[in-house]
């Protein structure tokens, strides 16, 4: 498939935010994971160590109680409650059926193993509340119960805060790296899409154009300045190519005008032998090939150099669609052939309406000369997605998937036409005329046979 277009839009297709979002969206991840983990580590280090200090303190308590004498830890207990609150928070000395037998804890809380172990434990307040302590516990020599503990309430409100924190900040940063990471995203893909436009640009013909060069060259920059380079050679060889097969072309024009009237002249004499005589109307058909062929070349070179779209106006497509197929059905009748005109109804676009009847009708001669006698031609217009669309299909032996790439080169004949005449610069001719108007050309298999499609803008999309 050939395809020849130039995308003039400034809005940001989707599939680029879609990119930039990815991008963002990955640096976002990775930025996520680097400050979860370090909010992580910073939040599991700092709460582990406060309950450490507090599971340390109740459990020093609760061996420095245990080992008093056994007579002295009921003053001892009270002791430490009023005059070091801050050391012993709570404390509780139960008898072996629970009873309290001194200390501010009424009750042994429930779920409380005597291991020595500290651990978080709900318990009830006498006001109706709960409140989550450190509590450790031991069994003394003498069967009585110790209970020590620790009210922690403050240490898990200020570590909840702390997680409350570390999240926002963690969804701040998330946010600021989307953001961040979009941005530049979308900042590389507005210089690869203008990078794309340019190089799309000097694809379709305009080898004067060259990729923008920063200021301050980066590794892209630098590549966009080997390319450069590249293109200035590339467009020199290609100048020099072409003025050397234009001149040769249009020097060619001259010999052989002159050469026709002479063999005219042998012809119309009336002296020479029947052999003669059709060697002399087989050379007036050589030369009529060849100026043929001189007159495409010229044309070809006068579409590409001419980048000027003053005759540009609204085409009616179908209309033009309809007067060609007119022009062919005495061409395609004498020759076998069924030929259609499909349309449905205005199909309007900008174009250049004589360069666009060329292309037409050079589809519409192929497909009339390689389909063969017995075979249809369809020309046909339509609408789709925005987009008008001109077709020109044949249901002939088509053109191999080898060969399709290769027919809008110049000269180039598929095998399928190996056997008829031709110069092998009609789709050459086209693909200059898409390419001047910012068309695409599509060659597709017909099932069987060849469709060639133009596509470009409805003049009301367009607008």
């Amino acid at each position: 498939m050939f395809a020849a277009s130039v995308s003039s839009s400034v809005r940001i297709p989707r599939g680029v935010w879609r990119s930039a979002a990815r991008f963002g969206g990955g640096v976002a991840l990775l930025l996520a994971i680097g400050i979860g983990a370090v909010f992580g580590v910073t939040y599991w280090l700092s709460t582990r160590a406060v309950f450490r200090s507090v599971n340390v303190a109740v459990t020093e308590q609760l061996v420095l109680l245990s080992e008093r004498p056994p007579e002295l830890l009921p003053f001892m207990i009270m002791s430490r409650l009023r005059h070091q609150p801050a050391v012993v928070t709570r404390v509780g000395l139960f008898s072996a059926d629970g009873s309290l037998i001194v200390g501010n804890i009424e009750r042994v809380p429930a779920g409380v193993r005597f291991d020595s172990r500290p651990r978080i434990l709900r318990t009830p307040t006498a006001e109706g509340g709960v409140v989550r302590l450190d509590v450790a516990a031991r069994v003394l020599a003498d069967g009585r119960r110790l209970v020590v503990a620790r009210n922690v309430e403050d240490l898990l409100v200020f570590r909840a805060a702390l997680m409350r924190i570390l999240l926002v900040s963690l969804a701040a940063c998330v946010g600021l790296g989307m953001a961040a990471g979009t941005a530049y995203a979308l900042r590389g893909q507005a210089r690869l899409r203008r990078l794309g436009a340019t190089a799309e640009h000097i694809m379709l013909g305009a080898l004067g154009e060259r990729l923008e060069v920063r200021r301050r060259p980066d590794a892209m920059d630098e590549l966009c300045i080997v390319v450069n380079r590249i293109l200035d050679r590339l467009e020199r060889l290609v100048a020099a190519w072409k003025n050397a097969g234009e001149n040769v072309a249009h020097d060619l024009r001259t010999p052989l005008t002159a050469l026709r009237a002479q063999l005219e002249r042998l012809r119309d004499g009336g002296r020479l032998e029947e052999r003669d005589l059709q060697i002399v109307i087989g050379s007036l058909r050589a030369i009529d090939s060849i100026r043929a062929l001189t007159t495409r070349l010229l044309r070809i070179a006068e579409i590409e150099h001419d980048g000027r779209r003053q005759a540009f106006a609204d085409v009616d497509a179908a209309a033009l669609l309809r007067e060609i197929g007119g022009d062919f059905a005495p061409l395609a009748e004498d020759a076998g052939i069924a030929l259609r005109v499909e349309t449905e109804g205005p199909v309007v676009i900008q174009a250049d309406r004589e360069l666009l009847a060329e292309a037409v009708i050079n589809l519409t001669e192929n497909a009339i000369k390689y389909a063969g006698a017995g075979r249809t031609v369809v020309l046909e217009t339509r609408r789709s997605r925005g987009r008008a669309v001109l077709a020109v299909a044949d249901d002939g032996p088509g053109i191999a998937p080898a060969d399709r790439e290769q027919v809008f080169r110049r000269f180039y004949r598929a095998r399928t036409a190996q056997g008829v005449p031709g110069s092998g610069l009609g789709l050459s001719l086209v693909a200059s005329i898409a390419g001047h108007h910012g068309f695409e050309v599509h060659l597709r298999d017909n099932g069987p046979g060849c469709r060639v499609e133009l596509v470009c803008k409805l003049r009301e999309a367009a607008a």
